[in-house]
């Protein structure tokens, strides 16, 4: 039959149009079309279907079937190609995901989780720009009770939430009876003890033998969401833990500890370390606090807790009196019931006691540690993260989560949701955000943190804990390392765990591209050869269905990724990683704050800072009016005279403040603030009035309080928060904002209504009865002020105590020599401690002198020897003080070697020695050592750990030294706990581990020589000996007398 136009109007590869040809197609379209219509026209009409021929009766339906039968196998394959099924899409579209998402990973690594990893870099660079405190010293007089039993450390029935907040504020340490039911406490007790046996994802705690602990997993047993939900609906303990933590705080760890009989006693610690926490860096880190509950009734014989209350505020100093005043929780009665928890500051001192009751049971507790929420909503960044050196054992899958969750586990803690809050990938609208999984991974990381360093990379890697990653994405593991320079400035390197992040994210970009490029090169060819065998069958339908298919499945998932993204990058975190907010202050401009010198705080000084304030820490903004000695004082001589204060007249006014604040320089205080360098400065005496005025004022007036302190709270967001950046709307808010504050407090023009008229407050007479008796003195009448006695001398606590940059000053170079040298205090510098920087009037200086190495220059004294250095370049010669000429300020000299005498020296060129003071400022007689020495010394924080190798970075002070350890860590150690030398000793003595030796305990070798054990080669001549008695100690070659065995004999030589 010949072919008709219809026919070919009705094939797909019908010739275009002349109207279409000229739209752009071309001529080659136009052949190909032309050659095909021409294929179509010879092969004449479609042949009908087997169901026709039938019908017809043109074939018989045997013939038929036959013939189908006969195609069916040979026709399979090209069926399947014809007809391209769906499911060869999944997989390109499978591969087209992996690919975007390893696409989106490698561009949030660039732009976001890098500088997240920098911005959570706790380095010493930002401890002078971030310090809010000083490098506290304690000693005992800072303990603040010494029985768990006392009633000021047990929260009362008659309590409130606030007494619970002044009892945390003051001890950092409360016991809160009954808060788990005896019943409830044994069933979580049967679990753990169970856990334990199975052995399974046990994590390492301080003195590990025979101490047992794992993260809990919520669901893990349904003793578990119950004794939550009974602990933390407990009313009256959830409201003071939101008084003191803040309002729904965030859950950082929730585990078990136990101690079976044999556990040894641990040290004395806190379980964040001072050098980074909000004990000095208020404004860098957040306080958090544990909650111990025993699930037994605990003697101190079956290890109760050891805690020194009132050593939550010291940098150092507390372990060395607390070994012998700790109180346990057991108390005096040896019992710690069951259901009773200890919320302990983990800045406070404590330790595991031994577990020695043979007869006992093994001690269980219950741990939750809490934390303040970050803030992560609209207009808020979070500048501060969780102090360093905590071990927050928290399940992976229960990070992000607060105590509202954890109190309702059953319900709102569900799979697979509880994962996406973990991540941080979604929550409820009725959650609240917790701190998530990643954000703590990025600290613990970029710190290499306990469980997160070099060495724990590589033996996490050698142990096979990446065996989950495909070996083709993790590469190879050479490109793990640290690089060989460890940058001492900064502090940190760029951590194992990264680089091997880093690896992973690439290697799985790189291997999605490959395959989605040869998944979509595999499904063309398909899609290609389908469409030929459907073509050549006589299919006519639409041969671009596949096509479309995938290109609308690439599109979706492209949206998908885009609409993630998106989400990701207008979210809080990502908006102020990208300006430089999150996690840092990053903050120069000071120019709000008033020019005063600098100097460094003491002990009795009265602080005046904005550093802590802030609604969404609880009872921390109140920090410093309980724990610091000079602000206590302070707070108590305001309490003492505040009464009637708005009734007085202004000049009684200030003639209060004026007694007040003389008193506090009378107990060798001062008033300091911070100013324009961000540093300690002393206030002068119109704005320590002025502070006096507003301390009295908010306490006269509790509304007139909470203003002043919420505005107090909105100056330090503007200086520290969300808007710190905007320059000009900054200055204009806080100036606002202090000009609120004046009128508030009324300190100058404030007119008060009397009657019918207006008075000022001059004309306000006061209630006479209620006043200090010496103000009744001082104002009755002015003839009597001649009858006042003697005001008492205004004195520094110690000498040196009020220096200040710019003083003249003697310095002990380099800090550990017998000679003081003149020069000037040109700044303070806040480290491990706090130092001065000295400038020499001879050219040197010093940048890191300690507090008794600095000292105010005293003219010399007629008779005084001191020394002379006759040229720049000559020595010093020993001379006796003849005479001073004030006018011109040199002295006469006597030169002793050979009684001569010199006129007119330079106080510059004079010198003394320590021998002259006579204040006990001699130097000890003990070993000093020498920047870039290698050497053996003792962790401060961890003695019972042994003796490490490292080299001494910079001498601090008289018998200070920085310590940089091999294992990166960096430590201020005294001479006291530094071994030896490393490399001096003789190498023919040599001790491998497991030799039986006779060694001495000390140097003070008419001890005896004990047997024991070399359960340790430290290295460079220095073994660490397990002696038969059980003590511990790191010795030198020569203290080791032999093998036991070839010398003999038991006891002691």
């Amino acid at each position: 039959m010949p072919s008709t136009p219809s026919a070919i109007q009705r094939s797909p590869l019908a010739p275009m149009s002349h109207h279409n040809e000229k739209r752009g197609h071309g001529a080659l379209w136009h052949m190909i079309t032309t050659k095909f219509a021409t294929i179509e026209k010879n092969r004449g009409p479609k042949m009908p279907s087997a169901k026709q021929q039938i019908k017809s009766g043109s074939v018989s339906r045997s013939h038929v079937n036959e013939k189908s039968c006969k195609e069916a196998k040979s026709l399979f394959l090209f069926r399947l190609l014809g007809h391209c099924s769906p499911l060869l899409d999944f997989p390109v579209l499978i591969c087209f995901a992996a690919f975007c998402g390893s696409a989106m990973n490698l561009r949030l690594r660039g732009d976001y989780w890098t500088r997240q990893l920098v911005a959570e870099t706790w380095t010493p660079a930002r401890w002078q720009k971030e310090n809010t405190y000083f490098g506290r010293l304690c000693s005992p007089d800072h303990q603040t009770a010494f029985s768990m039993a006392d009633p000021d450390i047990v929260f009362q029935p008659t309590d409130t939430a606030a007494d619970a907040k002044r009892k945390m504020l003051t001890h950092g340490a409360t016991l809160y009876p009954h808060i788990l039911s005896p019943e409830t406490a044994n069933e979580v007790r049967n679990f753990i003890v169970k856990q334990n046996l199975a052995g399974k994802d046990m994590i390492k705690v301080i003195e590990n033998e025979n101490r047992y602990s794992f993260a809990i997993q919520v669901d893990q047993h349904p003793s578990v969401p119950k004794a939550l939900k009974e602990v933390l609906t407990n009313q009256r303990l959830v409201a003071a833990l939101e008084e003191i933590i803040g309002p729904d705080p965030a859950v950082i760890e929730f585990t078990g500890i136990t101690s079976a009989y044999g556990a040894t006693e641990q040290f004395l610690h806190a379980d964040v370390l001072p050098q980074g926490s909000a004990l000095r860096f208020a404004r860098s880190f957040f306080p958090s606090y544990s909650l111990f509950i025993p699930l037994q009734n605990t003697t101190s014989e079956m290890g109760a807790t050891f805690i020194c209350p009132g050593t939550h505020q010291c940098y150092a100093g507390g372990d060395e009196f607390c070994e012998e005043t700790a109180v346990q929780a057991s108390g005096p009665r040896n019992n710690w019931p069951a259901g009773w928890g200890a919320l302990v500051n983990q800045q406070t001192l404590h330790k595991g006691a031994a577990h020695v009751d043979e007869n006992g049971p093994e001690r269980v507790l219950f741990i939750i540690t809490f934390a303040p929420r970050p803030r992560w909503g609209r207009h808020e960044v979070e500048t501060r993260i969780l102090g360093t050196g905590g071990t927050y054992s928290l399940h992976w899958s229960q990070w992000g989560h607060t105590l509202s969750d954890f109190a309702d586990a059953e319900r709102r803690m569900k799979a697979p949701f509880r994962y996406f809050k973990s991540l941080g990938l979604y929550k409820t609208n009725q959650q609240k955000w917790g701190w998530d999984f990643w954000t703590l991974w990025y600290q613990r990381v970029a710190q290499e943190e306990l469980g997160y360093s070099r060495k724990d990379f590589f033996e996490t890697l050698d142990t096979g804990g990446f065996d989950w990653i495909p070996k083709i994405i993790r590469g190879n593991s050479s490109s793990y390392g640290l690089p060989e320079q460890y940058d001492v400035e900064k502090g940190n390197t760029i951590s194992a765990w990264m680089n091997f992040a880093d690896a992973v994210i690439e290697n799985a970009y790189a291997l999605a591209v490959k395959i989605y490029q040869r998944s979509m090169l595999f499904f063309m060819g398909i899609v290609l050869l389908g469409n030929v065998f459907r073509y050549m069958r006589g299919d006519r339908t639409s041969y671009c269905r596949p096509i479309l298919r995938v290109t609308l499945g690439h599109a979706a998932i492209l949206l998908c990724a885009w609409l993630y993204f998106r989400s990701i990058e207008q979210g809080t975190l990502a908006r102020n990683l990208r300006k430089g907010l999150a996690f840092n202050i990053k903050i120069s401009d000071y120019s709000h704050l008033p020019n005063l010198p600098s100097t460094l705080a003491t002990e009795e000084d009265v602080l005046l800072t904005s550093e802590y304030q802030s609604q969404y820490l609880g009872s921390y903004s109140d920090l410093i009016d309980y724990t610091h000695s000079g602000n206590v004082l302070w707070r108590r001589e305001i309490e003492a005279s505040y009464q009637n204060y708005e009734g007085m007249s202004l000049s009684l006014q200030k003639e209060l403040c004026r007694e007040v604040t003389l008193r506090v320089r009378q107990g060798g205080g001062r008033f300091l603030t911070k100013n324009k360098r961000n540093e300690w400065g002393v206030m002068t005496q119109p704005m320590a009035k002025d502070f006096c005025d507003e301390a009295m004022r908010s306490k006269a007036d509790p509304a007139v309080g909470n203003m002043v302190k919420w505005t107090e709270y909105l100056i330090s967001e503007f200086r520290f928060g969300y808007w710190r950046n905007a320059r000009s709307l900054r200055v204009l808010t806080i100036k606002q904002l202090q000009s609120i504050q004046s009128k508030l407090l009324g300190r100058v023009g404030k007119v008060i209504k009397q009657g019918n008229r207006l008075a000022t407050t001059r004309q306000v007479q006061p209630k006479l009865r209620s006043l200090p008796n010496l103000l009744l003195s001082t104002r009755q009448t002015r003839s009597k002020r001649h009858t006042l006695p003697p005001r008492p001398e205004v004195a520094e606590p110690y000498l040196g105590a009020w220096l200040q940059v710019g003083d003249v000053v003697e310095g002990k170079y380099r800090g550990d020599t017998n000679e003081w040298y003149q020069g000037k205090i040109t700044a303070v510098v806040f480290d491990d401690l706090d130092f001065w920087t000295v400038e020499y009037f001879d050219g040197d200086d010093d940048k890191f002198l300690c507090r008794s190495c600095v000292r105010p220059f005293l003219p010399f004294d007629a008779g005084e020897r001191v020394f002379w250095k006759e040229t720049e370049i000559g020595t010093f010669l020993e001379c006796e003080v003849l005479d001073f000429d004030s006018g011109r300020s040199t002295y006469d000299l006597k030169l002793l070697h050979d009684s001569s005498i010199v006129y007119g020296i330079a106080q510059e060129r004079i010198h003394r020695r320590t021998e002259d003071i006579g204040d006990g400022d001699d130097v000890d007689d003990y070993e000093t050592w020498n920047e870039g020495d290698r050497v053996l010394a003792y962790f401060p924080d961890s003695p019972e750990a042994g003796a490490f190798p490292g080299v001494v970075s910079r001498i601090v002070g008289e018998g200070l030294y920085q310590i940089f350890f091999d294992d990166s860590d960096t430590a201020v150690v005294s001479h006291e706990i530094i071994v030896g030398l490393l490399g001096d000793h003789d190498d023919s003595k040599v001790w491998n581990e497991g030799d039986r030796v006779l060694a001495y305990f000390s140097e003070a070798q008419d001890a005896g020589a004990f047997p024991g054990v070399v359960s340790r080669i430290v290295g460079d001549g220095f073994f660490q000996i397990v002696y038969d008695d059980g003590d511990t100690a790191v010795v030198s070659h020569d203290m080791i007398v032999g093998l036991f065995d070839e010398i003999g004999g038991e006891g002691t030589w």
